[in-house]
């Protein structure tokens, strides 16, 4: 048996033997070959969220191929890619290791940085106690 993960426009065909590996075993798999395979280095970052059919529906990970999949089938991986760090040269010629902004994070810093909580004051008089009666 054997399946094809697309990532985005990739395709990584993956053995899978007599399909008793389990989706997780897969994923694994998938990742290890798509590293290999678009000669991506140790820096980069693979996290798939979950891999699905062509018409979307999601495959648990603890799913066991054999009853989830067919032989050739073809899945998606829904996934994030990036590069985990860095290695800049600083001043003096040696080496530094840093860790790459997150794109999450800073997209999250800008959205915070544009909220605006509303001020003002509420004035509760005795009158719209009553009226709330």
């Amino acid at each position: 048996m054997k399946v094809t993960v697309q990532f985005g426009r990739t395709g990584i065909v993956v053995p899978c033997g007599d399909g008793t590996l389990t989706v997780q075993q897969l994923i694994r798999q998938a990742v290890q070959r798509y590293c290999k395979n678009t000669a991506k280095d140790a820096g980069y970052s693979i996290k798939i969220h979950h891999l699905e059919y062509m018409d979307g529906g999601i495959l648990d990970p603890d799913d066991v191929l054999i009853d989830v999949v067919e032989d050739k089938d073809k899945l998606v991986a829904v996934y994030e890619e990036q590069e985990m760090h860095r290695v800049d040269e600083v001043a003096n010629g040696s080496l530094m290791d840093r860790q790459s902004p997150d794109t999450f994070e800073s997209e999250l810093a800008a959205q915070l940085a544009a909220f605006q909580p509303i001020t003002g004051e509420i004035e509760v008089t005795p009158s719209a106690l009553k009226g709330s009666e």
